[in-house]
């Protein structure tokens, strides 16, 4: 006997199964659209709106110890020491440095020379004006800015690491203004850039990455630009 969800076909017909309530559609894939779109919309605002609280009021005890003084310009308002006479010779520190990172060479070239110590855009206490770009002719452009600021036609340059990209770019279109060179560890020789320079290099992934940089992270980069990574103190 024929249950009464079955159907009896004829002889050219094809047996069909009885209604059933269309199934409830999957949402996930919408519900999943948003949450996607919110994640990409905190992403950009991180990249391009937020900026890291600063350390307000902060000022290194190391400046206590030296005569430091500000020369402005359109570009920036350039911090520096100037130490000692004889021929200038202008220090240009790594990325993410400054010019504390000479505080030990100063003395020593200051005995034949006149030292300016200065911190590039992105660098220490030098305050820059809006919509700078931080590309290599960028940055490389600054120290001839710099330069002019302190009335410097000519001068000797010493650069460690991207400091050493920057003079090296500013020496390629403006060999007449530098006397010699000394690049220490530097891109744009025969040597690759840190793994992590490929990262920073990204649109938002590396603004992001920068933004979000804790001070463990950067300890650790930190020491692995140095041979003797014990000499790295967390001072």
């Amino acid at each position: 006997m024929k249950t009464s969800k079955e159907i009896i076909a004829g002889p050219d017909e094809t047996p069909q199964a009885s209604a059933e309530p269309p199934a409830r559609r999957r949402r996930w894939p919408r519900w999943l659209a948003g949450t996607v779109a919110l994640l990409l919309a905190a992403v950009l605002l991180v990249a391009y709106v937020w900026q890291p609280p600063a350390v307000e009021g902060y000022r290194s005890p190391y400046l206590d110890r030296v005569h430091s003084q500000y020369a402005d310009s359109p570009v920036a308002r350039f911090h520096y020491t100037k130490t000692g006479q004889g021929a200038p010779v202008v220090l240009i520190a790594g990325g993410a440095q400054w010019r504390y990172s000479y505080r030990d060479n100063i003395p020593a070239l200051a005995e034949n020379h006149t030292v300016y110590a200065v911190d590039l855009p992105s660098q220490g206490y030098t305050e820059v004006a809006e919509d700078f770009s931080y590309t290599i002719p960028a940055m490389a452009d600054t120290i001839g800015t710099f330069m002019d600021a302190v009335g410097l036609k000519k001068a000797s340059l010493v650069g460690h690491s991207w400091g050493g990209a920057w003079s090296l770019s500013f020496v390629e279109r403006h060999p007449e203004r530098v006397d010699k060179l000394v690049l220490m560890d530097s891109p744009g020789l025969n040597k690759e850039p840190a793994s992590q320079t490929a990262a920073f290099e990204l649109p938002v992934v590396g603004e992001v990455a920068v933004k979000l940089m804790r001070r463990p992270d950067f300890e650790t980069s930190l020491r692995s630009a140095f041979a003797h990574q014990d000499r790295v103190t967390a001072e």
